[in-house]
């Protein structure tokens, strides 16, 4: 019954993430189009049509990392689980979880350091309009956090399915 709850929430911000990421793909593309077709067309252009797109695809990426892997389209060798028994599968999808749960804290408490070293600095874009810099470096513990959260629903699934028995799919 909590699972099940874990997983609708899970859904939904697993959607989210991918929607927000596609919406700054969409404008990093747009933004490069409308720069070229300014510059083509009246020989100059906007700069922030060129400067926030790299600014703004961190947040694509890190949101991005932990519904991948949520979904199993991470890169990934998988010779593995071809050859394992449906235990032996189950049993590294558990340590797969742990491993990237104990990753993620450990990324997570040190993006929060470094977000807090860039926010000492307060430093501003270039861009016009500016915004303060470690606003680009937030999507870094968001992600990662994100990605911690995703692996634990993995792990309690992963020992759900080792509780379940041999018959249990992984």
């Amino acid at each position: 019954m909590l699972i099940s709850g874990l997983q609708r929430i899970n859904d939904w911000l697993g959607r989210a993430c991918i929607a927000l990421a596609t919406l700054i793909v969409g404008f990093a593309v747009f933004a490069y189009a409308a720069a070229a077709f300014e510059r083509y067309v009246w020989g100059i252009g906007l700069s922030i049509l060129n400067d926030l797109p790299p600014l703004l695809i961190p947040w694509a990426v890190f949101l991005c990392m932990g519904v991948l892997f949520r979904l199993d389209r991470h890169v990934a060798v998988d010779f593995l689980p071809a050859i394992l028994p449906p235990r032996g599968k189950a049993v590294l999808h558990l340590a797969l979880a742990a491993l990237t749960l104990g990753t993620a804290v450990v990324f997570v408490l040190g993006a929060n350091e470094a977000l807090a070293f860039f926010r000492r600095f307060n430093q501003m874009t270039e861009t016009s309009p500016r915004f303060p810099l470690w606003w680009v470096y937030l999507s870094f513990p968001v992600g990662f956090a994100l990605l911690g959260w995703f692996a634990l629903e993995r792990l309690i699934l992963s020992l759900r399915d080792l509780g379940a028995g041999p018959g249990a799919k992984p």
